[in-house]
């Protein structure tokens, strides 16, 4: 078998807009079907998904094993200065790197002449619902 290529995903929420998105570009590629990257398959692709990014310093880290797996990162973050900072650390690492929001977000922004809301959402669609640190609070004692 080919070695495998890694790609990284982060995101600030559910990592689904990166997931779907990652999927229906591997569709055009003659690597694999779109639905088994990063199983254990014949894919000659293998991804890992970050979730709930919040800091620069988790994601330090994450970009530490993209950088010893010689792994794309494609990111999505709302949050303007995460995306910023992301963008700098791949590039001083010479990782090859991916914004999914970042330019529809300042296309938006300027086409709507309003600044994006920055905030990751669970239901894009519904403004009122974000994942607050009460939220986070919640989910670490859970994991705890």
């Amino acid at each position: 078998p080919r070695p495998k290529k890694f790609i990284m995903l982060i995101s600030d929420s559910t990592g689904y807009t990166a997931k779907t998105y990652l999927r229906k570009s591997l569709l055009q590629f003659d690597t694999c079907d779109g639905n088994d990257f990063g199983s254990a398959s014949e894919c000659d692709v293998q991804t890992r998904t970050f979730t709930f990014i919040r800091s620069e310093t988790t994601l330090a880290q994450i970009l530490k094993k993209a950088r010893e797996k010689e792994a794309l990162v494609i990111f999505t973050f709302a949050d303007p200065t995460l995306r910023v900072k992301a963008e700098r650390m791949c590039a001083l690492s010479g990782l090859s790197s991916v914004d999914l929001l970042g330019p529809t977000l300042d296309a938006l922004a300027k086409h709507l002449n309003k600044s994006s809301i920055g905030e990751p959402m669970i239901v894009p669609s519904r403004r009122g619902v974000s994942l607050s640190d009460d939220y986070f609070r919640r989910i670490d004692s859970v994991e705890f």
